[in-house]
């Protein structure tokens, strides 16, 4: 009779205990996998290097031999903060930052983690629509490309970028 009541009572407890691991798991599992894929764009640094105004009569400012009104730099982290991968097929048009009024002089990737995702990355310039576009292979979670622009001209703000990903409803 003993060693029924303790079988019955060992499968009770796989049975309970099975349950608790279930009912444990589940709202991390929901978690996880609800979050669903996100990309961020964030101004690192925006930086007036030299303008007009700090510069003394009959003095000529140049960035590689050009002319230049003033110099300013941007630095952006572009990256994905979402709970899932967002894979190169999913982009229907890459991150795109239009540069308004500016002039672009350069520009230069400046970091990427991890770095064997380097030769998938590219950045060009648009000269029509004077944007920056810069493309990707695969972003898995955690990924980000930090990323450097010099300009000439426009003080505006650069965060109009756009980018349009099958399952990310914006870009934050």
């Amino acid at each position: 009779v003993y060693a029924r009541l303790y079988i019955t009572m060992r499968k009770g407890h796989l049975l309970v205990g099975a349950l608790m691991s279930i009912i444990g798991i589940t709202p991390i599992y929901f978690d996880y996998f609800s979050g669903g894929s996100a990309l961020k764009l964030e101004v690192i640094e925006d930086v007036s290097l030299v303008s007009k105004n700090d510069t003394a009569e009959g003095v000529a400012v140049t960035y590689y031999g050009e002319a230049v009104n003033s110099l300013r730099k941007v630095v952006y982290r572009y990256s994905n903060s979402g709970n899932s991968d967002v894979l190169k097929e999913d982009f229907d048009i890459p991150l795109t930052l239009p540069l308004n009024d500016a002039r672009l002089l350069s520009y230069s990737i400046d970091a990427i983690y991890p770095d064997y995702i380097k030769p998938e990355i590219n950045v060009e310039h648009e000269v029509g629509s004077n944007s920056l576009i810069l493309t990707t292979g695969d972003l898995k979670r955690g990924e980000n490309v930090v990323f450097s622009v010099f300009l000439d001209g426009s003080s505006a703000s650069l965060v109009d970028a756009f980018v349009r990903v099958e399952g990310v409803d914006e870009l934050l």
